[in-house]
């Protein structure tokens, strides 16, 4: 599960999403404002049972449908954890569950009606950006590939070594946010937070086992 994130993760995260923040306000930082959310949600429900905020995110979704394209990437990290709770039982999948099926509806609520809001957004996501920089594959061997390299290895470590209590819904949404980031630049930053979130514990085993290390 999601462990206590320590400075030096944070700074490292802040640091990689920073070019979010680089240009004018656009209409993507709704995107960023709102996976937080979505994961603050994941976690208080996993840790706690708390279902206050899965509440909060079908209007939570409404607006962020009308404001950004990117909510539907917060609808796949939703359908990925909604899925880890219902393989872990009944009980514990019901209400992720409801949100889904809530905040899918809350999607298609636009001044447009839903059959013209989803043609568009399918056309949309699906159109070719060959001019578009931060919409071109992550250059493994260029300078953007570092941060989220040695970030990436440090969890892979981590994953080993913890792993007899991995947290598989965890490691399925890093992983999709992953993939993505490496097919799209832009979307790395939605991979540093995921990862921020469902790998603290991962970068932290791996610290301390790097400490032990050195101390040898």
């Amino acid at each position: 599960g999601a462990g206590k994130p320590i400075f030096w993760q944070a700074l490292v995260m802040a640091a990689g999403c920073a070019y979010v923040w680089s240009s004018t306000v656009r209409a993507q930082v709704f995107t960023y404002l709102y996976i937080p959310l979505l994961l603050l949600a994941f976690v208080l429900y996993q840790k706690t049972g708390q279902r206050r905020l899965l509440f909060l995110l079908p209007p939570a979704m409404m607006v962020w449908a009308n404001a950004h394209g990117g909510f539907a990437a917060g609808l796949g990290l939703l359908a990925i954890w909604t899925t880890g709770m219902c393989l872990s039982g009944w009980r514990r999948g019901r209400w992720p569950l409801a949100a889904f099926a809530a905040c899918l509806a809350a999607a298609a609520i636009s001044p447009y009606g839903p059959a013209a809001y989803l043609g568009y957004l399918r056309e949309a996501l699906s159109m070719p950006r060959p001019g578009v920089a931060e919409w071109a594959p992550l250059d493994l061997c260029g300078a953007a590939a570092l941060v989220p390299g040695v970030w990436t290895l440090l969890l892979v470590w981590g994953m080993w070594l913890r792993r007899r209590a991995l947290d598989w819904t965890g490691m399925a949404l890093m992983g999709a946010g992953l993939f993505f980031a490496v097919r799209h630049d832009r979307l790395m930053a939605i991979y540093l937070m995921v990862s921020f979130v469902y790998g603290a514990e991962l970068l932290h085993a791996a610290k301390r086992r790097h400490l032990v290390y050195a101390d040898q």
